[in-house]
């Protein structure tokens, strides 16, 4: 175990161990303690005696995070939707995905409210792949390795009003290798519909054999951005950028 870490000004910061818990021993003589069990970090306690608080549930067999309450009596929510996919010997597990963000005022106010729907334009696909019969493991990701260009799965990101009305929205379209390939961003009206408004397309230099991929496969090397003319009812081009990378 860790004992100590001493910087570059001769400064120690020690570290003692006690049942379910680190102390975090300061070189001002001040100490952080952070406390756990078997679901995870439950709290953490800084040098002024402020103690933040983790809430916890369990989703698809995973325990996550579900509420962090902070020393100023601000609250942090996270709740939860499950994301299937298929194990290479025929059975279905699941992932937990962030379906809200919330948090909250010492008064129980809502600050700010952000919601993550997956899949809603590609017909429920996402990085699991199994929407198109791909298989995912520990050591193996078949979507990754089909080459399937035509594979795409989105995810929306609202950021919401109290109410639950749209204030703004933006959505992402992914590849088979997880490349963001298209971004949508909308216009919102005084209903909370959305409409077409910014468009952006990525292009990548990908070799079919991943094993000639540098590491620059990531990158973009066209980007084309478009704005919508509502009068015309298309999109327009705004600008054009071209990239090359070294290997």
């Amino acid at each position: 175990r860790l004992d100590c870490i001493i910087d570059s000004f001769k400064q120690t910061i020690r570290f003692r161990y006690d049942p379910n818990a680190i102390l975090v021993l300061l070189p001002d003589g001040s100490q952080t303690t952070v406390h756990w069990s078997e679901r995870g970090v439950e709290t953490v306690q800084d040098a002024l005696r402020q103690v933040t608080a983790f809430g916890y549930v369990t989703v698809a067999g995973q325990t996550v995070v579900s509420t962090i309450r902070y020393p100023s009596g601000l609250k942090t929510q996270l709740e939860y939707t499950t994301l299937p996919y298929n194990l290479p010997d025929g059975r279905t597990a699941a992932f937990p995905a962030v379906s809200r963000h919330c948090r909250l005022g010492a008064t129980g106010s809502v600050l700010s409210l952000t919601e993550y729907i997956y899949g809603d334009d590609t017909g429920g696909a996402s990085f699991t792949g199994i929407s198109a019969g791909y298989t995912l493991s520990s050591d193996r990701d078949s979507l990754m390795e089909s080459g399937n260009t035509f594979y795409q799965y989105d995810v929306l990101v609202q950021h919401l009003d109290k109410t639950g009305t749209p204030l703004s929205a933006s959505r992402l379209y992914y590849n088979y290798l997880h490349l963001p390939v298209r971004e949508e961003h909308y216009l919102v009206d005084p209903e909370g519909r959305l409409a077409n408004g910014y468009r952006a397309l990525y292009e990548y230099r990908i070799a079919p054999d991943y094993h000639a991929r540098t590491a620059g496969y990531t990158l973009p090397v066209l980007t084309q951005q478009w704005v919508y003319d509502p009068t015309e009812k298309q999109y327009r081009p705004l600008r054009k950028a071209c990239a090359e990378y070294d290997n």
